[in-house]
Protein backbone atom coordinates (compact mmCIF):
# COMPACT_ATOMS: atom_id res chain seq x y z
CA UNK A 1 0.00 0.00 0.00
CA UNK A 2 2.88 2.30 -0.76
CA UNK A 3 2.00 3.43 -4.25
CA UNK A 4 0.59 6.92 -4.00
CA UNK A 5 -0.51 9.19 -6.75
CA UNK A 6 -2.66 12.24 -6.88
CA UNK A 7 -5.23 13.32 -9.39
CA UNK A 8 -7.72 16.07 -9.20
CA UNK A 9 -13.74 14.00 -7.68
CA UNK A 10 -20.06 7.82 -5.60
CA UNK A 11 -24.46 4.07 -4.55
CA UNK A 12 -27.07 1.84 -3.59
CA UNK A 13 -29.05 3.58 -1.05
CA UNK A 14 -28.78 4.10 2.64
CA UNK A 15 -28.80 7.30 4.63
CA UNK A 16 -26.60 7.81 7.64
CA UNK A 17 -26.12 10.85 9.83
CA UNK A 18 -23.10 11.36 12.01
CA UNK A 19 -20.52 13.78 13.28
CA UNK A 20 -16.84 13.80 14.30
CA UNK A 21 -13.16 14.82 13.99
CA UNK A 22 -9.64 13.32 13.42
CA UNK A 23 -6.24 12.99 11.71
CA UNK A 24 -3.29 10.62 10.94
CA UNK A 25 -0.19 10.03 8.77
CA UNK A 26 2.53 8.05 6.85
CA UNK A 27 5.70 8.72 4.86
CA UNK A 28 4.59 9.45 1.30
CA UNK A 29 4.54 11.59 -1.77
CA UNK A 30 2.74 14.88 -2.13
CA UNK A 31 -0.91 14.24 -1.52
CA UNK A 32 -3.13 16.12 1.04
CA UNK A 33 -3.82 16.78 4.76
CA UNK A 34 -4.43 15.90 8.49
CA UNK A 35 -7.37 14.65 10.46
CA UNK A 36 -9.15 14.71 13.83
CA UNK A 37 -12.42 13.20 15.02
CA UNK A 38 -15.13 13.28 17.58
CA UNK A 39 -18.18 11.16 18.27
CA UNK A 40 -20.06 9.51 15.42
CA UNK A 41 -23.82 9.27 15.71
CA UNK A 42 -25.36 7.29 12.88
CA UNK A 43 -28.98 6.87 11.85
CA UNK A 44 -30.16 4.91 8.83
CA UNK A 45 -33.09 5.75 6.59
CA UNK A 46 -33.46 3.26 3.73
CA UNK A 47 -34.80 4.55 0.44
CA UNK A 48 -36.68 2.67 -2.24
CA UNK A 49 -34.50 0.13 -3.98
CA UNK A 50 -31.97 0.54 -1.18
CA UNK A 51 -29.15 -1.88 -0.58
CA UNK A 52 -29.61 -3.06 2.98
CA UNK A 53 -26.21 -2.38 4.45
CA UNK A 54 -26.04 -3.20 8.15
CA UNK A 55 -25.60 -0.18 10.38
CA UNK A 56 -22.29 -0.36 12.24
CA UNK A 57 -22.33 0.02 16.00
CA UNK A 58 -20.80 3.45 16.67
CA UNK A 59 -17.58 3.41 18.68
CA UNK A 60 -17.19 6.48 20.91
CA UNK A 61 -14.42 8.58 19.37
CA UNK A 62 -12.88 11.40 21.35
CA UNK A 63 -11.35 14.17 19.30
CA UNK A 64 -8.20 15.95 20.39
CA UNK A 65 -8.51 19.72 20.53
CA UNK A 66 -7.76 21.64 17.38
CA UNK A 67 -9.57 21.71 14.03
CA UNK A 68 -13.35 21.60 13.79
CA UNK A 69 -14.73 18.49 12.08
CA UNK A 70 -17.88 18.24 9.97
CA UNK A 71 -19.85 15.49 8.24
CA UNK A 72 -18.02 12.59 9.88
CA UNK A 73 -19.66 9.44 8.53
CA UNK A 74 -18.83 5.77 8.50
CA UNK A 75 -19.73 2.72 6.43
CA UNK A 76 -19.22 -1.01 6.81
CA UNK A 77 -17.01 -1.94 3.85
CA UNK A 78 -18.19 -4.95 1.85
CA UNK A 79 -16.86 -7.15 -0.96
CA UNK A 80 -13.36 -5.71 -1.18
CA UNK A 81 -10.58 -7.92 -2.65
CA UNK A 82 -7.19 -8.53 -1.02
CA UNK A 83 -5.75 -5.62 -2.99
CA UNK A 84 -7.72 -2.62 -4.20
CA UNK A 85 -7.38 1.01 -5.17
CA UNK A 86 -8.87 3.49 -2.72
CA UNK A 87 -9.93 6.62 -4.62
CA UNK A 88 -10.95 9.74 -2.71
CA UNK A 89 -12.92 12.31 -4.73
CA UNK A 90 -14.44 15.72 -4.08
CA UNK A 91 -17.14 16.42 -6.66
CA UNK A 92 -19.18 19.55 -7.36
CA UNK A 93 -22.66 19.32 -8.88
CA UNK A 94 -23.92 22.58 -10.42
CA UNK A 95 -27.68 23.06 -10.57
CA UNK A 96 -29.13 20.55 -13.02
CA UNK A 97 -25.91 18.51 -13.36
CA UNK A 98 -26.30 14.71 -13.61
CA UNK A 99 -23.94 11.84 -14.27
CA UNK A 100 -24.76 9.59 -17.22
CA UNK A 101 -26.31 6.22 -16.34
CA UNK A 102 -23.41 4.09 -15.09
CA UNK A 103 -22.35 1.30 -12.78
CA UNK A 104 -19.22 1.65 -10.61
CA UNK A 105 -16.22 -0.66 -10.88
CA UNK A 106 -16.38 -1.18 -7.11
CA UNK A 107 -18.39 0.06 -4.16
CA UNK A 108 -18.50 3.87 -3.95
CA UNK A 109 -19.35 5.49 -0.60
CA UNK A 110 -20.59 9.09 -0.66
CA UNK A 111 -21.22 11.81 1.92
CA UNK A 112 -23.10 14.95 0.86
CA UNK A 113 -21.34 17.97 2.38
CA UNK A 114 -23.12 20.85 0.65
CA UNK A 115 -26.54 21.25 -0.91
CA UNK A 116 -28.67 18.29 -1.92
CA UNK A 117 -28.04 15.28 -4.17
CA UNK A 118 -30.55 13.00 -5.89
CA UNK A 119 -30.17 9.48 -7.31
CA UNK A 120 -32.07 7.55 -9.95
CA UNK A 121 -31.88 3.78 -10.33
CA UNK A 122 -32.05 2.81 -14.02
CA UNK A 123 -33.98 -0.32 -13.04
CA UNK A 124 -36.62 1.80 -11.26
CA UNK A 125 -37.64 4.57 -13.70
CA UNK A 126 -39.57 7.47 -12.27
CA UNK A 127 -38.22 7.03 -8.76
CA UNK A 128 -35.64 9.31 -7.11
CA UNK A 129 -34.03 9.38 -3.69
CA UNK A 130 -32.82 12.69 -2.24
CA UNK A 131 -29.92 13.22 0.16
CA UNK A 132 -29.37 16.55 1.97
CA UNK A 133 -26.03 17.66 3.41
CA UNK A 134 -24.88 15.35 6.20
CA UNK A 135 -26.44 12.18 4.76
CA UNK A 136 -24.83 9.36 2.80
CA UNK A 137 -25.46 6.78 0.12
CA UNK A 138 -23.44 4.19 -1.74
CA UNK A 139 -23.25 2.73 -5.22
CA UNK A 140 -23.03 -1.01 -5.84
CA UNK A 141 -21.25 -2.66 -8.79
CA UNK A 142 -23.68 -4.12 -11.31
CA UNK A 143 -26.49 -1.66 -10.62
CA UNK A 144 -26.90 1.26 -13.01
CA UNK A 145 -27.59 4.65 -11.51
CA UNK A 146 -27.54 8.40 -12.14
CA UNK A 147 -26.37 10.88 -9.52
CA UNK A 148 -27.33 14.53 -9.84
CA UNK A 149 -28.47 17.85 -8.49
CA UNK A 150 -32.18 18.48 -8.95
CA UNK A 151 -32.23 21.37 -6.46
CA UNK A 152 -31.95 25.12 -7.01
CA UNK A 153 -28.49 25.44 -5.41
CA UNK A 154 -25.06 23.92 -6.07
CA UNK A 155 -24.01 20.75 -4.23
CA UNK A 156 -20.77 19.02 -3.24
CA UNK A 157 -19.95 15.45 -2.17
CA UNK A 158 -17.06 13.42 -0.79
CA UNK A 159 -16.86 10.00 -2.43
CA UNK A 160 -14.51 7.10 -1.74
CA UNK A 161 -14.35 4.31 -4.30
CA UNK A 162 -12.98 0.86 -3.44
CA UNK A 163 -11.90 -0.47 -6.83
CA UNK A 164 -10.39 -3.89 -7.51
CA UNK A 165 -6.93 -3.36 -9.02
CA UNK A 166 -7.40 -2.63 -12.72
CA UNK A 167 -11.14 -1.93 -12.43
CA UNK A 168 -12.49 1.34 -13.93
CA UNK A 169 -14.21 3.97 -11.84
CA UNK A 170 -17.42 3.54 -13.84
CA UNK A 171 -18.88 1.83 -16.91
CA UNK A 172 -21.75 3.05 -19.08
CA UNK A 173 -24.71 0.97 -20.27
CA UNK A 174 -22.86 0.03 -23.47
CA UNK A 175 -19.98 -1.45 -21.47
CA UNK A 176 -17.54 1.39 -22.13
CA UNK A 177 -15.26 2.75 -19.41
CA UNK A 178 -16.19 6.32 -18.49
CA UNK A 179 -15.55 8.87 -15.77
CA UNK A 180 -19.10 9.46 -14.60
CA UNK A 181 -17.96 12.44 -12.53
CA UNK A 182 -16.39 14.48 -15.31
CA UNK A 183 -17.79 17.36 -17.33
CA UNK A 184 -18.96 16.11 -20.73
CA UNK A 185 -18.31 17.72 -24.11
CA UNK A 186 -21.36 19.99 -23.97
CA UNK A 187 -20.17 21.44 -20.63
CA UNK A 188 -22.81 19.68 -18.55
CA UNK A 189 -22.31 17.21 -15.73
CA UNK A 190 -20.49 17.29 -12.39
CA UNK A 191 -16.92 18.48 -11.87
CA UNK A 192 -14.25 16.53 -10.03
CA UNK A 193 -12.56 19.21 -7.91
CA UNK A 194 -9.85 16.98 -6.42
CA UNK A 195 -8.97 13.30 -6.55
CA UNK A 196 -6.31 11.19 -4.81
CA UNK A 197 -5.74 7.44 -4.94
CA UNK A 198 -3.59 4.77 -3.36
CA UNK A 199 -3.26 1.01 -3.78
CA UNK A 200 -4.21 -0.75 -0.56
CA UNK A 201 -3.75 -4.20 0.95
CA UNK A 202 -7.04 -5.13 2.58
CA UNK A 203 -7.01 -4.81 6.40
CA UNK A 204 -7.50 -8.17 8.09
CA UNK A 205 -10.98 -8.82 9.47
CA UNK A 206 -13.95 -6.48 9.33
CA UNK A 207 -13.26 -2.81 8.75
CA UNK A 208 -15.07 0.48 8.21
CA UNK A 209 -14.62 3.52 6.03
CA UNK A 210 -14.71 6.83 7.91
CA UNK A 211 -14.73 10.13 6.02
CA UNK A 212 -14.93 13.70 7.25
CA UNK A 213 -14.11 17.37 6.67
CA UNK A 214 -11.66 19.30 8.90
CA UNK A 215 -11.51 23.10 9.26
CA UNK A 216 -8.27 24.75 10.44
CA UNK A 217 -8.45 28.42 11.33
CA UNK A 218 -5.16 30.30 11.27
CA UNK A 219 -2.90 29.14 14.13
CA UNK A 220 -4.92 25.99 14.91
CA UNK A 221 -2.96 22.75 15.50
CA UNK A 222 -3.74 19.19 16.47
CA UNK A 223 -1.79 17.62 19.34
CA UNK A 224 0.58 14.74 18.51
CA UNK A 225 -1.64 11.77 17.78
CA UNK A 226 -2.00 8.55 15.80
CA UNK A 227 -4.84 6.74 14.08
CA UNK A 228 -6.21 3.22 14.37
CA UNK A 229 -6.35 2.85 10.57
CA UNK A 230 -4.75 4.28 7.45
CA UNK A 231 -5.68 7.83 6.48
CA UNK A 232 -5.87 9.37 2.99
CA UNK A 233 -6.33 13.14 2.86
CA UNK A 234 -6.82 15.97 0.37
CA UNK A 235 -6.24 19.61 1.29
CA UNK A 236 -8.98 21.58 -0.44
CA UNK A 237 -8.21 25.10 0.77
CA UNK A 238 -5.27 26.95 2.33
CA UNK A 239 -1.99 25.55 3.63
CA UNK A 240 -1.21 22.89 6.25
CA UNK A 241 2.06 21.98 7.96
CA UNK A 242 2.47 18.29 8.81
CA UNK A 243 5.00 17.17 11.42
CA UNK A 244 6.06 13.50 11.34
CA UNK A 245 9.06 11.53 12.50
CA UNK A 246 10.63 11.90 9.06
CA UNK A 247 10.43 15.69 9.15
CA UNK A 248 8.12 18.59 8.41
CA UNK A 249 6.20 19.13 5.16
CA UNK A 250 3.97 21.94 3.97
CA UNK A 251 0.98 21.11 1.77
CA UNK A 252 -1.13 23.50 -0.29
CA UNK A 253 -4.61 23.26 -1.79
CA UNK A 254 -5.00 20.30 -4.15
CA UNK A 255 -2.19 18.27 -2.57
CA UNK A 256 -2.70 15.00 -0.71
CA UNK A 257 -0.93 12.55 1.57
CA UNK A 258 -1.28 9.28 3.45
CA UNK A 259 -0.71 8.58 7.15
CA UNK A 260 -0.20 4.92 7.94
CA UNK A 261 -1.76 3.16 10.90
CA UNK A 262 -0.03 4.09 14.15
CA UNK A 263 2.17 6.85 12.72
CA UNK A 264 2.54 9.69 15.23
CA UNK A 265 2.04 13.13 13.73
CA UNK A 266 0.65 16.62 14.26
CA UNK A 267 -0.86 19.03 11.74
CA UNK A 268 -1.58 22.72 11.84
CA UNK A 269 -2.23 25.94 10.00
CA UNK A 270 0.78 28.25 10.26
CA UNK A 271 -0.60 30.54 7.59
CA UNK A 272 -2.91 33.52 7.88
CA UNK A 273 -5.74 32.04 5.78
CA UNK A 274 -8.37 29.42 6.59
CA UNK A 275 -7.52 25.82 5.60
CA UNK A 276 -9.80 22.84 5.01
CA UNK A 277 -9.07 19.15 4.47
CA UNK A 278 -11.08 16.07 3.52
CA UNK A 279 -9.95 12.71 4.88
CA UNK A 280 -10.91 9.05 4.70
CA UNK A 281 -9.81 6.28 7.07
CA UNK A 282 -9.80 2.51 6.68
CA UNK A 283 -10.54 1.60 10.28
CA UNK A 284 -10.42 -2.04 11.47
CA UNK A 285 -13.54 -2.79 13.52
CA UNK A 286 -13.17 -1.93 17.19
CA UNK A 287 -10.13 0.34 16.87
CA UNK A 288 -10.25 3.97 17.99
CA UNK A 289 -9.96 6.51 15.23
CA UNK A 290 -7.60 8.84 17.10
CA UNK A 291 -5.30 8.44 20.08
CA UNK A 292 -3.55 11.53 21.47
CA UNK A 293 0.10 10.93 22.44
Amino acid sequence: MTEIRFESSTHQFQIQRSFGTHRERHPVQRLTLPILLATLVIGVVPSSGALAQQTPTPIPLVAPPGPVSHFATRFDVVDVPEQFNQVLMIVDFPVGAWTPPHTPGGYVYTTVIDGEISTRMVSMPGQEATYPAGTTFFEKPGEYVQVGNASAASARVISTAMLPVGAPLSVDQNGFTIDAYAVVSDGSGPTTVDRASIQVDRPSGAFELVQLVLDFDSGVWTPRHLHGGQELVILTTGEITLQRRDGVEVFTAGESWVNTTGLVHAAGNKGTEFAQAVATFLLPAGRPLTTVI
